[in-house]
């Protein structure tokens, strides 16, 4: 399933690696043009594991994917849309996107909402307890 994923990514200027190492688990495809990366995460079927796996690669990536063999149910777009997770699907040796990413509208207001809560915090010097 990898190969048309790379292709893929190849095609839109990505330099693509596979299986890389990322603390204590591996990542199955990651591509990077400029700063720019991608992360995408396959498994057969779009089950629960895939948007886990998927949204811890959110830290180091804006992009990321789930790719699998069959067409998403509505639950699992659903459930891409609330992480900002775009979805992608292999057939007949293709790479199709079924969901664009939406990474800035689902985690940039999150960081507003702290950026604010910071700003409110402005001055406030916290104190320790003093150990007896």
């Amino acid at each position: 399933m990898s190969a048309p994923v790379t292709e893929w990514l190849s095609n839109k200027g990505y330099n693509v690696w596979c299986e890389i190492p990322f603390h204590e688990r591996v990542i199955d495809i990651v591509g990077m043009r400029e700063n720019d990366l991608i992360a995408v995460e396959l498994k057969k079927s779009f089950a629960r594991k895939v948007f886990y796996q998927a949204s811890t690669c959110q830290i180091f990536a804006r992009q990321v994917y789930c790719c699998a063999f069959t067409n998403p149910s509505k639950v699992s777009i659903k459930r891409a849309k609330l992480r900002g997770l775009g979805l992608l699907r292999v057939g007949n040796g293709i790479c199709h996107r079924i969901l664009e990413h939406d990474y800035d509208n689902v985690w940039e207001p999150e960081a507003e909402r702290m950026r604010e809560r910071l700003k409110m915090l402005e001055g406030y010097t916290h104190k320790r307890r003093e150990e007896s």
